[in-house]
């Protein structure tokens, strides 16, 4: 019988907060520390996957729009 949702481990939130919130400001960053976030999701079954995708996606999104609005828009922020 799968687990509901709310009985999901929550000991990955903070690796994957902390690789989504950091890719909008240096890009470089996901890519070196995804390693460390399939150490962390490598025996999961793939509904945390699934959470962790939808966090990640969620958080890039909020970090991303006040750095996008800033810089004056779309283009202005892939320029710099």
């Amino acid at each position: 019988m799968p687990r509901p949702w709310s009985a999901v481990p929550r000991r990955w939130l903070l690796p994957v907060a902390a690789f989504a919130s950091a890719g909008p400001v240096r890009p470089n960053i996901p890519l070196l520390s995804a390693p460390m976030l399939l150490w962390v999701f490598w025996r999961q079954p793939w509904r945390e996957w699934l959470l962790a995708l939808l966090l990640d996606a969620a958080t890039v999104l909020a970090r991303s729009m006040p750095l996008i609005l800033l810089s004056r828009g779309w283009s202005l922020y892939r320029r710099a």
